[in-house]
């Protein structure tokens, strides 16, 4: 297991090394997904409650607009997330990743433990629960909550912890890279003076 783990590291420094910029557009790939999501969740919400196809107060809320707000997240998150990440990682396979070498290739299955997530949830519990009581809604009713505070309390209470956790990741995976990078770098090639037979230059 530990052996499997050493090998899978060293493809992963062996890829950083080489395709370190290939490696930096799969991540953009992988940002855009993420912040896409978000901003199309977003603009349901906001696009919904304006076209009157959503209600404010979520006392209005029933089974059938929760369905109906399901059916047009999918739908738009399709459109303008899973369809232009499905084009980039194609593009990204075809132009680059199958045209590696074997040897280059991560394995074809890679069995790593299951870790949970709960630590994380639990945080954001915790910061929505100071959010709410930082913004004075503590006694405040469900049924007297519109639905953009509580769309945007649940995100503040995610994207507080992602940006405290994530900008310190970001600057030590930048970091990693340079130094892979240089690592990788051939040393330069300094040209001698060219000498004759007697030692004269």
């Amino acid at each position: 297991m530990g052996n499997d783990k050493g090998k899978l590291s060293d493809v992963w420094k062996n890829l950083f090394r080489k395709h370190w910029k290939m490696i930096m557009a799969v991540i953009a790939v992988i940002a855009y997904a993420g912040i896409a999501a978000i901003l199309v969740f977003l603009w349901v919400v906001d696009n919904g409650q304006a076209s009157g196809l959503l209600p404010g107060l979520l006392g209005e809320w029933t089974v059938g607009i929760v369905i109906t707000f399901i059916l047009h997240l999918i739908l738009w998150e399709v459109l303008f997330v899973v369809v232009p990440v499905a084009v980039a990682a194609f593009l990204l396979y075809w132009t680059w990743y199958r045209k590696l070498p074997p040897g280059e290739k991560l394995p074809t299955r890679v069995v790593t433990p299951a870790r949970s997530s709960g630590g994380f949830s639990f945080l954001i519990c915790i910061v929505w629960l100071i959010i709410v009581w930082l913004d004075g809604r503590w006694d405040l009713q469900f049924q007297a909550w519109t639905l953009d505070q509580w769309v945007y309390s649940w995100l503040a209470a995610f994207l507080w912890p992602a940006l405290i956790f994530g900008i310190p990741l970001v600057i030590v995976i930048v970091w990693w890279v340079r130094r892979e990078t240089r690592e990788a770098a051939p040393p330069p090639q300094v040209e001698g003076f060219q000498q004759g037979p007697g030692g004269e230059v």
